[in-house]
């Protein structure tokens, strides 16, 4: 009687044993589940941003070509700027000495006049 008590105490001792390992075996297996989703998910995260970076590059690389576009655009407008400001200090150049010519002609004409006056 009573080794048939203890072997019934040692069954459920045994039942208990294995109903707190099937427990513990479910909540790691709950735990890996967990984990295993939430590594999905950080990996579409990552994914995610990693498609937004080669796009935010993308378009980086768009903007310095069209500012490298710009640049040039504005040497070469500076450049001709340079050239016509050049031609217009040659015009100017000339201009003055038309002007200082023309101021000697004027001069001369006013001298033959004031002899032809005199004479």
């Amino acid at each position: 009687d009573s080794e048939v008590q203890a072997a019934h105490v040692t069954k459920e001792a045994v039942l208990a044993e294995h109903r707190s390992a099937q427990r513990r075996r479910e909540q790691l297996t709950a735990e890996v589940r967990s984990q295993t989703s939430e590594t999905e998910a950080l990996q579409d995260e990552h994914r995610g941003l990693e498609g937004k970076a080669r796009a935010l590059q993308h378009e980086l690389s768009k903007a310095v070509y069209t500012v490298g576009q710009r640049d040039q655009e504005l040497k070469v407008k500076n450049s001709e700027l340079h050239e016509v400001r050049q031609s217009l200090t040659c015009i100017q150049d000339e201009m003055d000495e038309v002007n200082r010519q023309l101021k000697e002609q004027c001069n001369r004409v006013q001298r033959v006049e004031g002899s032809v006056r005199l004479s």
